[in-house]
């Protein structure tokens, strides 16, 4: 039963992830790559946490930039770029632990690469 359980709850937060992942791929096929409305506010959270923790991009409010400050910009975006691949790959950790925690027969599949059918 909690196997059950466990499998139904990963399940829900990998559709709501991926339907997360397809919107935001969806907006920026649709808008010449522009990052979508909520790709853009987890940017700019990201933005101002790192520029909190010492980082040095410019003012999120600038319009105009230097070269430098454009770089800077654009190094900000392949940054949380990075980052968000990174806790994408965080999630997906934590969802096959949880699996494995609870239906520990299945390791070998829930370890594979791809994930398998009715898993």
């Amino acid at each position: 039963m909690k196997c059950a359980s466990v499998l139904e709850d990963q399940a829900a937060k990998l559709r709501a992830h991926s339907h997360m992942l397809l919107a935001d791929a969806e907006y920026a096929e649709s808008h010449n790559n522009e990052m979508s409305p909520d790709m853009m506010q987890r940017y700019i959270s990201w933005y101002r946490d790192r520029v909190a923790e010492g980082a040095k991009y410019p003012d999120l409010t600038s319009a105009i930039l230097s070269a430098s400050e454009r770089h800077q910009r654009q190094r900000s975006i392949i940054d949380f770029l990075d980052y968000e691949k990174r806790e994408r790959e965080v999630f997906d950790l934590e969802v096959r632990a949880a699996l494995i925690e609870a239906c520990p027969w299945k390791t070998a599949d829930i370890k594979a690469k791809s994930w398998p059918e009715g898993l």
